[in-house]
């Protein structure tokens, strides 16, 4: 099928982009050719988003200097008077990792990390703050998502959630209450939560979904002769996704972003960048034509069983 001349309809124009700031606080993704950003790139990509209408950041506890920069952001327009720029999602780790004692020092120690990156930030409150595993949903009988719940009712955080990394994280996340966003892996050769029809279950219950791992760890984008030997298996997927984005005359990222954009489930789409030219692309991508269902049809044939060997990075180079 000639895919090409199907991409005609209008494309939508819904800034759905939130810059992921994994690579702003340390070296991040398995494509990650150049690095952290210095302290002035990092400024330049946070000050083009902003330019560019991009609404939210996305960030963690864990990721490096990451909340640090963003915060140094922040208050250059809390000195000025001005409104904060974007909406700001953390992330924060799993109360009971480390040597915790009790479920009470969890608790206190949970409440800590949450005021340690609102300082961090330079927030007086949390727009949005995820448990960062989804663990926390399973281990001592979810404490952790109840506790959350309750720095949200302390008005500490405006929305609370879950990070979550497979479709069976999706099902334990359905059967809990007072959530409200929910961060998902889902990308182009990654369909599970669409064919499994868990995306709809949680669109239907209006629950906030972001998107992540658009380009998986940048594994999609990258050229076939530098794939490392341990992920060998997924070559032959991304042989089939460059000759159908060479085909329909799109560079293999617009492909893997307008798809997920596309999906109507879908509330933000988390894409990390090293250099401001990268998001400049991305935002470019955003704005393309709609991909016609018959081409969408066609990628869930071509994608439709896939090893979770390959689609779990955290399945990355272990040995079976």
């Amino acid at each position: 099928m000639d895919h090409a001349a199907q991409v005609i309809q209008k494309g939508s124009q819904n800034m759905k982009l939130a810059l992921g700031t994994a690579q702003l606080g340390m070296n991040y993704g398995i494509a990650n050719k150049t690095g952290q950003p210095s302290p002035s790139s990092a400024r330049g990509i946070l000050e083009l988003a902003n330019q560019s209408s991009v609404e939210l950041l996305d960030t963690a506890s864990g990721y490096g200097e990451s909340e640090t920069i963003i915060g140094q952001y922040i208050r250059t327009f809390r000195e000025a008077g001005q409104n904060q720029p974007f909406q700001i999602v953390t992330k924060i780790p799993d109360p009971f990792e480390g040597e915790v004692q009790s479920a009470a020092e969890a608790r206190t120690g949970m409440k800590d990390q949450v005021l340690l990156s609102m300082e961090r930030l330079n927030l007086s409150r949390l727009d949005y703050c995820l448990l960062h595993s989804p663990k926390s949903m399973f281990s001592h009988d979810g404490l952790a998502v109840e506790w959350l719940k309750e720095l949200k009712q302390d008005g500490l955080i405006g929305k609370v959630g879950i990070s979550v990394y497979t479709p069976e994280d999706v099902e334990r996340y359905l059967e809990l209450d007072g959530l409200d966003v929910i961060q998902v892996p889902i990308n182009i050769i990654d369909t599970r939560l669409l064919r499994s029809g868990l995306l709809a279950e949680l669109g239907s219950r209006h629950i906030e979904i972001h998107a992540r791992s658009v380009f998986l760890q940048g594994l999609l984008l990258m050229p076939l002769d530098e794939i490392p030997a341990y992920l060998q298996k997924a070559v032959p997927y991304i042989k089939q996704l460059h000759a159908l984005a060479s085909e329909l005359h799109l560079t293999c990222a617009e492909l893997c972003l307008i798809y997920v954009r596309d999906l109507k489930e879908i509330g933000r789409i988390v894409v990390g960048c090293e250099t401001e030219n990268q998001l400049r692309e991305h935002i470019e991508a955003m704005r393309l034509p709609v991909l016609p269902q018959g081409v969408r049809d066609d990628i869930q044939r071509m994608f439709g069983q896939i090893s979770d060997d390959i689609l779990n990075p955290s399945c990355w180079g272990k040995p079976k």
